[in-house]
């Protein structure tokens, strides 16, 4: 299955938050301990293959569930199109106290993935304010997706500028999401 992305506001990459929401929405319903990882940026469109991909293919990413593996790969072809993306409003909705996030069910206009990446890089930059820090999701492990509401809590720094946080639904740790210092 092949894509045709566009870029969020003025990004220089194709988000992932974008990638996972293609998966979602038309290759894995309801996912159980589902992990996705992203291996580089690009600016490129993707294919998504369960097959084992060939040799010279270039590896975006991987994601999997409880029904398997998808491969994402880079295409030769280069996203033209962009989209105008106001991730302020997803911040604007949200409650923040020091190292937690809570996260409203609903914010219109926006999918589960695209607020918990809002939060979580939102959490990072005020925790390294007046820094030049430009952050990325690179990873998430989650037993499940969250029906509704859902909280973002800071948990480490592991070192080389890669953050860890959890992903909560009420007092159930669904598991976390980490990003990459850029």
């Amino acid at each position: 299955m092949k894509s045709d992305f566009a870029i969020k506001g003025s990004r220089d990459y194709l988000s992932g938050s974008i990638i996972f929401d293609f998966i979602i929405e038309r290759m894995a319903k309801d996912p159980r301990d589902l992990e996705i990882v992203f291996y580089k940026k690009t600016l490129n469109n993707c294919s998504f293959t369960r097959e084992t991909p060939a040799a010279d293919a270039v590896p975006v990413g991987k994601y999997r569930d409880q029904d398997g593996t998808i491969h994402i790969l880079e295409t030769p072809e280069v996203i033209r199109k962009r989209v105008d993306y106001p991730e302020e409003r997803v911040v604007q909705a949200c409650r923040f106290e020091g190292p937690m996030a809570a996260v409203p069910a609903e914010v219109p206009g926006f999918s589960f993935i695209e607020k918990l990446v809002a939060v979580y890089k939102q959490m990072l930059q005020t925790m390294h304010p007046g820094e030049k820090h430009k952050f990325i999701f690179v990873q998430l492990k989650l037993k499940r997706l969250p029906k509704g509401a859902f909280s973002v809590r800071h948990e480490r720094r592991l070192g080389n500028g890669f953050f860890q946080a959890a992903v909560l639904e009420g007092a159930e740790r669904l598991g976390g999401v980490f990003f990459n210092e850029w």
